[in-house]
């Protein structure tokens, strides 16, 4: 928001140069980004004017002119401007000027003519040529032909002026006007604050009713519209204290109405909108939304497409303006209007955020309206522009006003306690000081007891509670005046909790196995579960939607971690990455019912996916990744967790190879499962070669890991070691085997090891061989031959009656 400190001056007293200006307003919180001094580098320019022109003897695109600057001398300036007449009146550099850029103006001779000084053009007064007229902005500037000659040109434009500008947070639209600014600028030095005056005198011969209806069909979407029509104006250029007061924004001069409606806009912060009557079909205006496939043609000359949830102001045939954002160009002002409808509204701010990011028009309208305008701003807009426009388009104001307002906007109250006050700003603060702080920001107070019922102004939409009347009292206070105190209170040491502590070992445990982590979406697409091939009843699908995906591949929330684990393999192949080992520890989301009606529930999981080959020798021999690669990872994992107590026992799930799979099981509660990914779902994922993975439940094992180390005295006796070979059904899993073994011979046998397996001519068709070594040791005594023999002979009885095992032979 850029500020001008002369006009600022016109609504409150202060002594404050620019500068102290500056630094009071940041720290009230609208921080200085810039200071523009307008007069910078000029001196001894003043006002001429031109008495007569002549001819250059020697120079055909020269011209001598005698120029009055109200002394009794008369100048002679020889120029090359083309753009001046004689009765101009116009800036003039006398001898000894200085202008932007150091430029300085001497007496010399132009082809043998005297010069004693120079015509100056709106750039070399530093003034930007796009907030110029179009006919100023080449050549020599022409002035209002009242003003004094002589008199000093940064007087007479308005140059001895400073723009601020300032960074007005989003949560103050009251600030982005003059008026806003200077109430703040009252609060800051206690003084009384100016408002513009509005006094309208009425032509009672006609009335507003008989010349135009306004009907608001959109009624959620415009809490007010206002109306008043002047008639008789005259279009004409606008007094140059106006001019400067809009290009002082950076805006450009149009004409006298425009330039009423940007000035209220500047100073109050209402927008405004002017409409020629005579070119609103039927004398009607409507607020409606936008029909389907409705087009308008807006004052930037751009045809915009219009949609349905668009807000826009029409008449009996067509749009005319886009509600809060621009008006159209079919009912602009022009120079032959004689009839001028002002438009005084207040429209919603999401609405009008939405219209204006939809059609990427921006303007100084909706960036008001977007950030939520106070309705009962419109009284004091629309009566000081119908006031100004009858002044300097001298016509009249018609009797009356039409204003749809069926819902005011009251002042909000709520408590306000002063001890809580202090408590927050850190300052012993009376009860006085507070409320005259807050009166000056006209924030009403009434005593309540011991506490304060405070009444909020309309235009503070932004204080709601006691809370936000902390900041008010601490900026306008002075935050440099708040004593700097110790912070106290009970300190405590920060660190991991011990869940996070054995997340991180189980990440560098994967680590040191030679997988590399990845993070993947919480969001996967909602045809993964059919790639997996889940049944339809499966829990699985039983996903959360979202309501705005990012894409239409991450539209559910992910009930299981495989579906990204196996995108990042299928990415790998297709780049020729052959060799992938990758882990993931995440969170899947699993509701308990469809829609939600609570949160669902989150669970971590440890997932993994390999595939390729690994080196199996120094001399490079390779072999591929398999099933036991992986079940070798998950037995490192829980050996490093201290987790003793887990099986494997064979399973099957439509995304893994039937034979090939497993559950993982702690204490026969099941926590995961292991195996190799179906075909039919690695070629849905462009995955050409075995891939194997595991998901393992993290709650359960973070529960069951026990991370204290035990240690034993070595063992006082020897140890008896046997191998026994095994004939037994394909069906029986080595698993039970190993049961019955360590069930037998518990508490003796020290080791079970599986060290071939075996299928071939020498075993019947539906049987197979697994050779053991078994390791016998008694922690009491040394154990004899006789005694091994005895137990490994009941070990092979047992493994008979239970699993049909003979010794082979």
């Amino acid at each position: 928001m850029q500020i001008s400190y002369q006009w600022i001056k016109e609504y409150v007293d202060f002594d404050y140069t620019p500068e102290e200006l500056a630094h009071e307003l940041t720290m009230a919180g609208f921080a200085d980004e810039g200071k523009q001094y307008l007069d910078k580098e000029i001196s001894k320019v003043v006002v001429g004017k031109i008495i007569s022109i002549q001819k250059h003897p020697d120079a055909d695109k020269l011209q001598i002119c005698q120029i009055d600057v109200g002394q009794e001398e008369k100048l002679q300036i020889v120029t090359g401007a083309q753009n001046i007449k004689v009765g101009d009146v116009i800036p003039v550099s006398l001898v000894g000027a200085r202008l932007p850029g150091g430029v300085k103006i001497k007496k010399g001779k132009l082809r043998g003519v005297e010069s004693c000084g120079m015509l100056c053009s709106g750039q070399e007064l530093n003034m930007d040529k796009k907030i110029l007229p179009p006919h100023q902005q080449d050549g020599i500037l022409i002035l209002p032909s009242n003003l004094p000659l002589g008199q000093d040109i940064r007087e007479a434009l308005g140059l001895n002026d400073v723009l601020i500008d300032l960074d007005v947070t989003g949560n103050r639209p009251d600030c982005l006007n003059m008026v806003g600014i200077a109430r703040e600028v009252a609060a800051l030095t206690k003084q009384k604050l100016r408002l513009p005056e509005a006094k309208v005198a009425e032509d009672p011969t006609e009335k507003i009713e008989n010349l135009v209806k306004i009907k608001v069909e959109a009624t959620d979407l415009c809490p007010r519209y206002a109306a008043r029509v002047v008639k008789n104006i005259k279009i004409k250029e606008s007094p140059l204290w106006l001019q400067r007061k809009v290009q002082a924004a950076g805006m450009r001069p149009i004409n006298n109405i425009v330039d009423i409606t940007n000035l209220i806009l500047l100073e109050l912060g209402q927008p405004l909108h002017a409409f020629d009557l005579n070119y609103l079909a039927g004398r009607e205006i409507i607020v409606r939304r936008a029909q389907a496939g409705e087009k308008m043609v807006t004052l930037d000359e751009q045809e915009r497409n219009l949609t349905q949830d668009m807000l826009v102001i029409a008449d009996q045939e067509k749009a005319v303006a886009i509600a809060g954002v621009m008006g159209g160009l079919n009912s602009e002002v022009k120079e032959d209007t004689t009839t001028v409808l002002i438009e005084a509204a207040n429209f919603n701010a999401i609405s009008v955020r939405k219209t204006s990011k939809a059609l990427g028009l921006r303007s100084e309208a909706s960036n008001r309206f977007e950030k939520g305008l106070d309705p009962n701003l419109v009284d004091l807009a629309l009566e000081r522009a119908a006031a100004l426009m009858a002044e300097l388009g001298e016509g009249q104001v018609v009797s009356g006003k039409l204003d749809y307002y069926p819902l005011p906007v009251q002042p909000k109250s709520f408590t306000m306690r002063p001890e809580r006050i202090r408590a927050l700003v850190g300052a012993n603060l009376k009860d006085e000081e507070i409320v005259d702080i807050l009166n000056r920001l006209e924030i009403a107070t009434e005593k309540d007891g011991v506490n304060y019922k405070v009444i909020i102004p309309t235009f503070r939409q932004d204080l709601n509670r006691e809370a936000d009347l902390v900041e008010e009292v601490a900026r306008i206070y002075g935050f440099d005046k708040i004593e700097i105190t110790p912070l106290s209170g009970v300190a405590l040491q920060g660190g991991k909790s011990p869940q996070h502590d054995l997340e991180d070992k189980i990440k560098q445990i994967m680590l040191s196995s030679g997988l590399n982590e990845v993070i993947t979406y919480s969001f996967i697409n909602s045809k993964s579960f059919d790639w997996l091939g889940l049944e339809e009843d499966n829990p699985l699908r039983s996903a959360i939607a979202l309501a705005n995906p990012l894409t239409e591949e991450q539209n559910v929330m992910r009930t299981t971690m495989l579906p990204g684990l196996l995108q990042v393999v299928g990415v790998n192949l297709s780049k020729q990455v052959k060799h992938v080992e990758i882990f993931e520890l995440g969170a899947v989301y699993l509701p308990e019912s469809l829609p939600l009606e609570k949160l669902p529930e989150e669970k971590n999981i440890l997932a993994a996916a390999v595939t390729g080959k690994t080196v199996k020798t120094i001399w490079g021999d390779q072999e591929e990744l398999d099933f036991f690669y992986l079940k070798g990872i998950i037995e490192n994992l829980f050996t490093h967790l201290g987790i003793a107590d887990y099986t494997f026992a064979a399973d099957q799930r439509p995304y893994l190879h039937p034979g090939r799979s497993a559950v993982i099981k702690l204490k026969d509660q099941e926590v995961g499962l292991i195996g190799e990914v179906h075909p039919d779902t690695a070629e849905n994922y462009q995955i050409n070669q075995r891939v194997y993975v595991f998901e393992i439940k993290l709650e359960q094992i973070l529960a069951a890991a026990n991370l204290i180390h035990k240690y034993q005295q070595l063992p006082k006796y020897p140890a008896i070691a046997r191998d026994l070979a095994l004939v037994l059904p394909e069906t029986v899993a080595a698993q039970k085997v190993e049961e019955v073994m360590a069930t037998v011979g518990k508490g003796i046998i020290e080791d079970i090891t599986l060290f071939d397996v075996y299928y071939g001519g020498q075993v019947a068709d539906g049987y197979k061989s697994l050779a053991y070594s078994l390791t016998y040791r008694s922690p009491e005594k040394t154990l004899t031959d006789e005694e091994v023999n005895s137990l490994q002979e009941k070990i092979i009885a047992r493994l008979a009656e239970e699993t049909g095992a003979s010794l082979r032979g």
